[in-house]
């Protein structure tokens, strides 16, 4: 037997468990020799010493397992895959996880350079095919650090590093090539797991001087809102963004929420929309938010507009051209924690804002009364009658991931962080494995994966029901299926409203006709599956989908034939 103790792979092994690293998602390939040897050399007391190593049948899975299990537990997580072609397949959820600000390292093998004696030497023709130039380079500007294992000796120095850079502010994801010839190689007995793990960083907090200017700001305005896209982990800035609001009458509206904040009934909460809001704000607090409105459709009128979060500026993107007076980089709920806890406003002033957030209130609960009566009154399935259909069944343990699904204000979401929707990099196929890995890191949650046909197919959805299956991971996949590429269609619409794509409800390039039937390929996998064609049978449907989860030990698909939108 090979003594693979106190080599690279040993090593890295232990010391991610050491970080806490539960799983590693593993798609392997030649590379993986070590780590192979490494497991089946150990005994079982020394693998309790490892991460659960996950076989896992596609990066796209992979990798949006370990998103979906980051965002459930606030854990960092860590992949491995094959060389620069798994890499290659993992890059689309390595950006989304760029874009989500998401710790995930990133662990790619890399192909033998060395030809004749060395060990983890090339044996295959592949090996040389698989060379390249620069493999990191795939990645490089989707991640916050790369590097590559030179020596054996250098494996718990670069474990360490990349994953305090990924859990710095604004976190992030990184990446480590891992060549099979050092990996095998023996690390000494200077630089090994037996070392004190570094502490994580922690998140920069605002200046006083901040904190008093905002304050100032806020005893003079009539009209506040604040616009918040992501919540925490931990819910910190859900409770400070709620003991904020309701103290100082400050209105809150969560467009293209990635992490929802705010318990939707709310006094203070105004939905999921602006509907004017930005230009009759007074005064604008922007939370954590990338794209707070849309600059071609709003142009806000507010005296003073305040952007708070890790990374304000988020200085991922080229360009980006919201108005902004003042930027706070540090902990939004602390930073919100001590607004709440310094401002003192006249209580007629609280009184005149809770009577403009009460107008606003009522205004759109009409809208929304006369969009219900619509919505009774079709034929089709609406994306917003499965949001009201799923409404029914979210309680307090619920996580909806929601790919181009329904709207959230259809479902009224009651908890903070039981609504995620994909990052603004809109890397297709994010929802099931998203949802996959959320079940697998809190098993005691009811996880449901709400997604259009087309990002089903972006999934690898076989891959995903193979792992679903594999792991036991009991989620409930929706598949809205309209047969097209909606958001295509709806861009194309919207930029040539008077033109010749307007004239056609499946343009070209648009239309997924004829769908899969993609019930049918369930149950041939092995999974309980159902279609629904007629709203008065959502209802049922559900019933029956929830019923035959809770019996068994896999996951169920509801395949909902629904309409196309041009709504957003």
């Amino acid at each position: 037997m090979t003594n693979m103790k106190n080599t690279a792979s040993w090593e890295l092994l232990a010391r991610l468990k050491q970080h806490g690293i539960r799983w590693l998602f593993c798609n392997s390939g030649t590379d993986f020799a070590p780590i192979i040897e490494t497991y089946e050399a150990a005994t079982d007391d020394e693998r309790e010493q490892f991460p659960e190593l996950l076989t896992i049948s596609h990066e796209t899975v992979a990798i949006g397992m370990a998103h979906g299990a980051y965002i459930v537990s606030g854990h960092p997580q860590a992949i491995m895959v094959h060389v620069h072609v798994g890499l290659a397949n993992a890059l689309m959820g390595i950006i989304n996880c760029q874009s989500d600000q998401s710790p995930i390292l990133v662990l790619a093998g890399k192909t033998p350079i060395t030809e004749f004696l060395k060990h983890g030497g090339r044996m295959t023709p592949q090996q040389s095919g698989q060379d390249v130039f620069d493999q990191n380079g795939i990645a490089r500007q989707f991640v916050k650090w790369d590097s590559e294992l030179r020596d054996p000796e250098q494996i718990i120095d670069l474990i360490d590093r990349a994953l305090g850079i990924a859990q710095q502010s604004p976190k992030g994801p990184v990446l480590l090539s891992l060549p099979r010839e050092p990996l095998a190689g023996n690390v000494g007995a200077v630089r090994t797991s037996q070392l004190s793990i570094p502490s994580p960083p922690k998140p920069p907090i605002a200046r006083q001087s901040e904190i008093d200017e905002v304050k100032r700001l806020l005893t003079q305005a009539d009209r506040p809102l604040l616009i918040i896209q992501k919540n925490d982990h931990e819910c910190a800035l859900a409770e400070a963004l709620n003991s904020l609001a309701s103290n100082q009458g400050i209105a809150v509206i969560e467009p293209f929420t990635t992490r929802n904040a705010a318990d939707s009934q709310q006094p203070y909460h105004l939905g999921y929309q602006s509907g004017g809001l930005v230009e009759a704000a007074d005064l604008i607090l922007v939370v954590e938010s990338q794209s707070p409105w849309i600059q071609r459709f709003e142009s806000p009128n507010a005296k003073a507009i305040v952007h708070i979060g890790q990374d304000p500026f988020w200085t991922n993107l080229p360009s980006k051209s919201h108005r902004m007076t003042l930027s706070i980089a540090g902990d939004a709920a602390d930073t919100l924690d001590r607004l709440n806890s310094s401002v003192t406003v006249a209580d007629l002033s609280i009184q005149k804002r809770w009577e403009w957030i009460q107008k606003e209130k009522s205004n759109r609960a009409a809208t929304l009364s006369n969009l219900k009566e619509q919505m009774e009154a079709s034929s089709e399935i609406t994306p917003a009658m499965v949001g009201r259909a799923m409404a029914e069944h979210m309680t307090e343990t619920t996580r909806v991931f929601s790919e181009l699904g329904p709207p959230p204000a259809s479902a009224s979401p009651r908890y903070p962080n039981q609504w995620f929707t994909p990052p603004f990099s809109g890397g297709l196929g994010w929802g099931v494995p998203c949802a996959l890995g959320a079940k697998l890191a809190a098993p005691k949650l009811q996880i449901i994966a709400c997604i259009g046909d087309g990002s089903f197919l972006f999934a690898n959805p076989l891959a995903c029901i193979h792992t679903a299956i594999n792991l036991k991971l009991t989620i409930l996949i929706i598949v809205m299926n309209n047969s097209a590429w909606n958001a295509t269609r709806r861009a194309a619409h919207n930029m040539y409203p008077n033109g010749q794509a307007m004239q056609n409800t499946s343009p070209i390039l648009t239309s997924l006709d004829d769908q899969l039937d993609f019930a049918e390929i369930s149950k041939a996998s092995g999974i309980a599956a159902y279609t629904v064609k007629k709203p008065t049978d959502l209802k049922p449907c559900f019933n029956k989908a929830l019923n035959a989860l809770l019996k068994g030990d896999r996951p169920v698909l509801i395949n909902i034939i629904t309409s196309k939108t041009d709504g957003f």
